[in-house]
């Protein structure tokens, strides 16, 4: 079975809203040093309860990677550990975590290279996921060119007054970018390719062996598939969901910042939405950035834009997977869907050149869910220099 390849929109986005410049030079991420996040929880730690609340400061490690080193650490479930996002491996972030039943005394004696626990004290509840008020980010791009750090300024100029188009990343979509289309052969219970795209890539896994254990043995590719566990599956459906949003979002980027009837607007503040019955009344509110068209995270749940701009989102959703595709279909996979702002607000946006050294040094702040390699990639012009995911 084929389908029309959702590489294209994968790694690293789509069209870019600040214009091409390709031919442009630059190296990012040379060093964890050069990608620095800080992580602005929603709350304060409350100083009691069962749960440890820690501030750590991590170099050169994923978060899910630490989070099992805690684990092992001070001697606890890894399902008794939360934090509110994921973060880079190749770069230098600092969260805060809550580990349930932890000892505050074991804290002062990790020795966890790369790790540095930063603060130590008391939470009445678990950190949950999106449990941020933004990301604060300071980035470093060596080796640039000064045409390169003209189009810069001038992008972060754009982005200030009209917002970053708030693509997923290259980090959800794996690094041969493949993991959408195997999300959607997956949807659509096409086991073969599925399996031929799990078994071709450079992953090592447990499921991964095991089906290539159960294919060598004569089994079915239905049963190979069927090898992979929930989050495995929920992983590459998820990253289907996100290629879809890209693609809705590449067609609307034009007017991303502009309300039409049928819209349903993502209200910035609440994180809620509503339909646009008449543009002209909500319009000042969306060059006030207090609202923004928002796209879809199909799932079965997922309330659908109408007139043109539902007419986008089924048009993207039937040419990329066919007419076969239906509320029933989202339904089998647990996936219920959200909307998702086509654009977000990009917080003290900060560009700097020392051109001396070719250092371009860019500072700003994020909501949560958005990415700054969509950041990157609209200040520099070019793809080719980005970081890997």
């Amino acid at each position: 079975m084929t389908l029309p390849s959702l590489h294209t929109l994968s790694s690293p986005g789509g069209p870019r809203l600040t214009g091409d410049h390709s031919g442009a030079t630059g190296v990012a991420k040379q060093s964890p040093e050069d990608f620095v996040v800080e992580e602005i929880p929603l709350y304060a730690p409350t100083g009691e309860g069962e749960h440890l609340w820690i501030v750590i400061r991590k170099r050169d490690m994923t978060t899910p990677y630490l989070a099992r080193r805690l684990s092992r650490e001070f001697g606890i479930s890894i399902r008794d550990i939360g934090y509110a996002g994921r973060k880079d491996r190749q770069a230098v972030t600092t969260q805060a975590m809550t580990l349930r039943g932890a000892d505050p005394e074991r804290a002062g004696k990790i020795a966890i290279d790369g790790l540095e626990i930063l603060e130590v004290t008391r939470h009445q509840r678990r950190i949950r996921r999106g449990h941020l008020k933004c990301n604060r980010f300071r980035l470093r791009v060596r080796q640039v060119d000064p045409t390169l750090a003209a189009h810069a300024r001038r992008s972060a100029t754009i982005l200030s007054e009209r917002g970053l188009p708030n693509y997923f990343g290259p980090q959800r979509f794996g690094r041969s970018g493949t993991n959408a289309t195997i999300g959607a052969h997956l949807l659509l219970n096409h086991p073969e390719p599925a399996a031929e795209l799990l078994l071709s890539g450079s992953a090592s896994t447990r499921s991964v062996r095991r089906m290539r254990h159960c294919l060598d043995r004569g089994g079915s590719f239905e049963k190979a598939v069927s090898l992979l566990s929930r989050d495995e599956q929920r992983l590459y459906l998820e990253s289907l969901q996100s290629a879809l949003f890209n693609r809705c979002l590449a067609q609307r980027l034009p007017t991303f910042d502009q309300v039409e009837k049928g819209d349903l607007a993502w209200i910035h503040q609440k994180g809620a939405v509503f339909i646009v019955e008449n543009p002209l009344v909500e319009s000042p509110r969306a060059q006030r950035f207090e609202i923004s068209p928002s796209g879809p995270i199909f799932g079965s749940k997922m309330t659908p834009a109408q007139e043109s701009a539902g007419e986008l989102e089924a048009n993207v959703l039937r040419a990329t997977l066919g007419p076969e595709v239906t509320t029933a279909t989202w339904r089998s996979t647990r996936l219920r869907g959200a909307r998702r702002p086509y654009r977000v607000p990009i917080q003290n946006l900060e560009v700097r050149y020392e051109e001396p050294t070719g250092i371009l040094q860019t500072a700003f702040s994020l909501p949560p869910g958005s990415y700054a390699t969509g950041v990157l990639r609209e200040l520099l012009g070019n793809d080719e220099f980005l970081p890997t995911p």
